[in-house]
């Protein structure tokens, strides 16, 4: 949780590198912990900043596999396919997260 948290002001000061550093020592301390998901769609989030888009979308389907239910895991895998135009998967993901949050506004 710690690394979770350290990454998270990383990720608000900008410093993307550092944030997927500390989500990716937080996902090794707990790869299938109860927050595991959380982790990785993190990472996933610093990913797309750093226009990883691959790595994002790896981690968002890591991600999905351990809560299919986190939204938002959902949602930034539309964002990763989206920037690689890859329209259908991007729709797809962006459907199942409106599904699981429809009040969502980012979605």
């Amino acid at each position: 949780e710690k690394y979770k948290e350290e990454g998270n002001n990383c990720l608000r000061n900008k410093d993307y590198e550092g944030a997927a550093e500390l989500y990716s020592q937080a996902i090794e301390s707990s790869p299938n912990g109860p927050k595991s998901h959380i982790y990785f769609a993190n990472r996933a989030a610093a990913r797309h900043y750093l226009k990883q888009y691959r790595g994002a979308i790896d981690d968002c389907e890591a991600a999905i596999e351990r809560d299919d239910s986190y939204a938002k895991a959902h949602s930034r895998l539309g964002l990763a396919h989206a920037a690689l135009n890859e329209w259908p998967k991007a729709l797809k993901a962006h459907k199942r997260a409106l599904e699981l949050d429809p009040n969502n506004k980012q979605t």
